[in-house]
């Protein structure tokens, strides 16, 4: 199981990374998603047939050199 701990919500929706959503797909694991006492639990499986909400965007990450986009 993979757990992401978010600080707050973005317009009621939660931003994440999408190689972190890529990596559950491929282990079909569990991604766990904890903001503050709530949680959302969802499945590779899930995952897969969710529709997202993707930003355009590559984001430069301030600690590494690695790119990303955002899955809401």
């Amino acid at each position: 199981m993979k757990i992401v701990k978010l600080k707050r919500l973005w317009n009621g929706l939660a931003s994440i990374r999408d190689y972190i959503v890529e990596e559950v797909i491929k282990n079909n694991d569990t991604l766990r998603i904890e903001c503050g006492e709530e949680y959302m639990e969802l499945t590779g499986e899930e995952l897969k047939k969710k529709m997202f909400q993707i930003s355009k965007s590559k984001i430069h990450s301030r600690f590494s050199s690695q790119t990303y986009t955002l899955y809401d």
